[in-house]
């Protein structure tokens, strides 16, 4: 079985400099090998839940939700547009 040299030196190139998401996959499962350390009882749904709760993530989004999101209940305006203009309506009334 032949490999191609490049094909060798590619991915010898890819290991010696990994891509931010290869970094940022490796620092994620270092993260959970350490919080499952920290909790071996529990099961990795858990342990992410615990995970995105300390790291704020969670916390991130619901603020993006419930502030930054343009809702189609509110007529694709941000939940801010839709108070300011419910606020100006109520002025001219």
């Amino acid at each position: 079985m032949a490999i191609q040299r490049s094909s060798f030196y590619n991915w010898r190139h890819s290991c010696m400099h990994p891509s931010k998401r290869r970094k940022a996959f490796f620092q994620n499962i270092a993260l959970f090998l350490c919080y499952h350390k920290k909790f071996p009882s529990h099961g990795y749904r858990w342990l992410n839940a615990k995970i995105q709760l300390d790291t704020r993530s969670v916390a991130r989004y619901i603020q993006f939700f419930n502030e930054e999101r343009p809702a189609y209940s509110l007529g694709y305006l941000t939940p801010q547009q839709y108070h300011e203009q419910y606020q100006s309506v109520q002025a001219q009334v």
